[in-house]
């Protein structure tokens, strides 16, 4: 046999030794099965699937429970603003006497010499010189100063249009335009203008010339018999 073709022969049956030797060194456990990758897959992506569809249903059956729950929200907000502002509008108009210590004197509509007009304009109020002058409700000052026979004065306008003066004081602590709450101290009882002693004389007006009785107004707004 030529030199060359022994070789080709001895190079071939190597190769196919080689070959089969690696055949057989590969167990058959390393080598994968066709049919596993599928059903992995398959069962990696089942409990995937459920969980999803589960919360889906789940957010889809809350909604309504969760807008009936905002519903509720919303108006009990709106039921707590509402009651708030009740009471804003409450303690607006409530009214006080205006002075702590209520010892009523001469009455509205006595008549007599001690009055310009023959009959008293207002309601007293005794007390001390210096006692304090309490704004009976909200209001605005539009007057203070003296004010001939009735002293120094301070005038407030409230809503509605009334007005309430209080006269004969010693002191004012307010300043025309200031803005008053119920309560207030306005000035300080005195014995200016035409008096026989301290006290306050207090008129409500209900237009700057027409005073009234302020006693109904008082029991009206929850004071007095």
């Amino acid at each position: 046999m030529h030199p060359y073709l022994a070789r080709c022969v001895v190079t071939g049956v190597v190769g196919v030794t080689l070959a089969v030797a690696g055949t057989a060194l590969t167990p058959d456990t390393a080598i994968p099965s066709p049919s596993a990758s599928p059903s992995v897959v398959a069962a990696s992506n089942a409990p995937t699937v459920s969980a999803n569809a589960n919360f889906a249903i789940t957010r889809v059956g809350a909604q309504p429970a969760l807008r009936a729950a905002t519903a509720r929200s919303v108006a009990a907000q709106r039921a707590s603003r509402s009651k708030a502002r009740l009471r804003a509008t409450r303690a607006a108009s409530t009214w006080v006497w205006p002075v702590s210590s209520v010892s009523l004197g001469e009455r509205f509509g006595a008549s007599g010499g001690n009055w310009s007009s023959g009959q008293h304009t207002g309601q007293d109020f005794d007390g001390d010189t210096g006692d304090s002058v309490r704004a009976v409700t909200s209001g605005v000052v539009i007057f203070a100063e003296s004010l001939g026979r009735r002293g120094i004065v301070v005038q407030l306008r409230h809503k509605g249009g009334i007005e309430t003066w209080y006269c004969h004081l010693s002191k004012v602590d307010v300043a025309v335009g200031d803005t008053v709450t119920t309560g207030q101290r306005v000035g300080r009882i005195g014995t200016t203008g035409n008096v026989t002693g301290s006290h306050l004389h207090f008129e409500l007006h209900t237009s700057p010339k027409v005073a009234v009785n302020p006693m109904p107004w008082f029991k009206r707004n929850g004071l007095g018999n």
